[in-house]
């Protein structure tokens, strides 16, 4: 049985859950080419060797065809010790320059006859580095002519390449165990039997988990081997928040590996380094083994261990007592780039008398949540509750000085996310504060002038739309004429202002590597302005001011993307706020192609039917700048979204809960929205909770996360892990 493992972005679609049998060790020697060609032998016939080099380097071997032949002509050989009737594994990565062609992989006589001993297949070997997984039992193993494993391919033009070889399988003296793939069965809540360790449930669901009848039970005193600090401490902390009152006693000792390695048993002598075979070799790759002996986790770089521990969190969260199911999961992520935007509120929008204290303890669960699916980024929101220090009038009813916004973002660092700021920065600077502030700002603002385009647009395709073009009498209601919360960007006191904010935020953050500047909605940019100024470029302007700000900094600007898009061009759309009559569409020709476009759709019907194409992502990539797309709560516009987004090679998939906090209270406080029915059946009716597990699915395993999806309900999932007793 053949697997193949891709180790590239979006190639990583193809992996499968495997079975397997108990592996009794390492079978090859060499395996990895740290002894050059040593136990090793590459045949090339007498035609073949002109045309023909080999090269180790790196543990990488690399052999070059200039002419070809018959596939036999190049082989790569090794004499193993296989025995009749065992199951074995062949694995190795590989990959090729030049045309596709077929490549032999044998178990065969060493000599004539040559013949097959349990495995002929053929393997094609893609552009980028892919894993390739055989599974064989072996036969016709006799004294007198030796078994190799036997790798042909003289018919390639090019180069071919191979690294990380292993053969495990069934040793004499000890039968073959049979073992069993975990598969995800559809349930409310996580189970906390060890007797049904089949419900384990890993979020995302890994591609590759084999699961075998022993177990490992954690004990009082855990002696960890590790060469990642950051890594040990992370395991440190949630093993202990997990068990609770069992308190550990932890001792750490230096694993000499050049491979990032963490391994934890219960004796000071154990060695688990080779219990685990290496990590696929991609960003966040990882392979993690549980055995009776104990736990080992490698890691392709620091996020691949820290997601092989939140793997091994999830399962110790399911397991009772400590005693963990013996199991060997080896995964690598599709997309590589995984946030999730949220934004901080006053603490009075989660409960009654919340104070910052208790909306820290909502983050903290919230954060655990998304350290234990593999999230890489946070994306935090400060509309209006940041205290700025140079400019305190501005917010003046801002909640959250300096200090505790250092708490959130430590929080959320200690579970391995980066944590960058958002700023409205353009059109919704203002949102939210009093007409005081509108006002002693009065001559940096817009006026509000609705134009009606866009609602009456909106109403053609979104039934659910309540737009319509108003009357003067409505427009008078609304405060039309009046001072907007979006900046009019010609008044030379606006951009030394954002910059100021720009700057403090940006070192209260940490200096951030990403800076969001948000610009999404501004709806009356620049009405107050004759019709003939050009808005396009004024938006283009800017923008771009502020990027090379930033860029100064050594830090990356990113924006929503909704003003580049017209709901002429993308009239399905509802997500499209650049047409006419503003007419900012026509700033991204002319904006620095190293802005990062944050490129938001919500994935709202149109006709009953969610869009099975998101076409501003290649519009966007086209035009040269990176993408990441935003969407919400529908687990249809996440899958689909995040194949537009790997199929375009774009940067990867930001998730975003904008009424988190209701949905939080919702199943927390019996009382929540008592009096506003509506919102509640609002709030049901996005199940938000959700989005945490299901933007991870969609983002980790893209072509089958509607097949994972549908194994569990998202929002009870997570029911389960709110950190007070749900209200249900």
């Amino acid at each position: 049985m053949k697997k193949i493992f891709p180790c590239t972005c979006y190639a990583g679609l193809a992996l499968v859950l495997c079975s397997t049998v108990a592996l009794a060790g390492e079978l090859l020697q060499n395996p990895s080419f740290s002894k050059g060609l040593t136990n090793w032998s590459v045949y090339l016939k007498p035609s073949m060797r002109a045309t023909t080099k080999r090269q180790v380097s790196k543990g990488v071997l690399t052999v070059q065809i200039t002419q070809a032949g018959p596939s036999h002509s190049v082989q790569l050989m090794q004499q193993v010790a296989v025995q009749n009737g065992q199951s074995y594994t062949l694995s190795f990565e590989a990959k090729r320059k030049g045309p596709e062609t077929k490549t032999q992989i044998l178990c065969s006589q060493q000599g004539k006859p040559f013949k097959s001993q349990g495995l002929n297949t053929f393997a094609t070997f893609a552009e980028d580095w892919s894993r390739h997984e055989f599974t064989f039992t072996a036969k016709r193993v006799a004294q007198g002519n030796s078994p190799v494993i036997r790798i042909q391919f003289g018919n390639h033009v090019g180069s071919i390449q191979f690294r990380n070889f292993s053969l495990t399988g069934s040793s004499a003296s000890t039968p073959a165990q049979k073992t069993q793939t975990i598969h995800m069965v559809k349930s409310k809540t996580p189970s906390t039997q060890t007797s049904h360790v089949t419900n384990i449930r890993i979020v995302p669901q890994p591609k590759q988990v084999t699961q075998k009848s022993g177990t490992f039970k954690l004990g009082q005193t855990l002696f960890i081997q590790s060469n990642q600090p950051e890594a040990t401490g992370l395991f440190e902390r949630e093993v202990a928040f997990i068990t609770g009152k069992q308190k550990k006693d932890f001792h750490v000792a230096q694993h000499p590996a050049s491979e990032l390695f963490l391994g934890v048993s219960n004796a000071a002598d154990i060695d688990l380094f080779n219990q685990v075979a290496a990590a696929p070799h991609h960003q966040g790759g990882y392979a993690l083994s549980i055995s009776p002996q104990g736990i080992a986790i490698k890691g392709h770089d620091d996020e691949g261990l820290r997601n092989g521990i939140q793997s091994l969190l999830q399962v110790l969260e399911q397991s009772s007592n400590g005693i963990l199911p013996q199991m060997v999961v080896r995964d690598l992520p599709d997309l590589k780039f995984r946030a999730m935007h949220t934004m901080l509120r006053p603490p009075a929008h989660y409960g009654k008398d919340k104070t910052i204290e208790d909306v820290l303890e909502i983050y903290q669960w919230m954060f655990r949540r998304l350290g234990r699916y593999k999230y890489t980024h946070v994306c935090f929101m400060m509309k209006g509750n940041f205290k700025f220090q140079k400019h305190p009038n501005i917010w003046p009813n801002a909640v959250y000085s300096h200090e505790d916004v250092k708490k959130f973002i430590a929080l959320a660092n200690a579970h391995g996310l980066v944590v960058f700021p958002e700023l409205k920065s353009l059109g919704k600077f203002f949102f939210g504060q009093p007409k005081a502030t509108l006002k002693a700002h009065a001559d940096m603002l817009n006026l509000k002038i609705r134009a009606n385009s866009a609602d009456a647009w909106k109403k053609t395709f979104h039934a659910s739309w309540s737009g319509q073009r108003l009357t003067a009498e409505q427009k008078q209601a609304k405060g039309d004429g009046e001072l907007s919360y979006g900046f009019n960007v010609q008044n030379p006191k606006v951009l030394p202002l954002i910059k100021d904010c720009i700057d403090e935020m940006y070192e209260v953050f940490g200096k951030p590597a990403l800076f969001h500047i948000g610009a999404d909605e501004a709806h009356f940019f620049g009405t107050s302005w004759p019709k003939e100024v050009n808005r396009g470029k004024m938006f283009a302007d800017y923008v771009n001011e502020l990027n090379r700000h930033l860029k100064k900094k050594g830090c990356r600007t990113m924006m929503w993307g909704d003003m580049l898009l017209s709901h002429l061009q993308f009239p399905y759309f509802f997500e499209n706020h650049g047409g006419p009559p503003l007419n900012t569409y026509e700033a991204m020709p002319l904006l620095d192609k190293d802005i990062i476009i944050a490129d938001w759709h919500y994935g709202y019907e149109v006709g009953g039917v969610h869009p099975e194409h998101y076409p501003s992502v290649s519009w966007f990539r086209q035009h040269g700048f990176d993408v990441v797309g935003v969407p919400w709560f529908n687990q249809p516009g996440m899958r689909n979204f995040a194949r537009d987004i790997a199929a375009t090679s774009s940067m990867g998939l930001m998730g975003s809960c904008w009424s988190l906090h209701m949905a939080y209270s919702l199943h927390t406080r019996k009382d929540a929205f008592k009096n506003r029915p509506r919102t509640r059946r609002q709030i049901q009716g996005r199940h938000e909770l959700g989005v945490l597990a299901s933007t991870a699915e969609a983002a980790w395993t893209i072509l089958k996360s509607k097949e994972i999806m549908a194994q569990y309900d998202s929002e009870q999932w997570e029911i389960h892990w709110l950190p007070v007793q749900s209200a249900k």
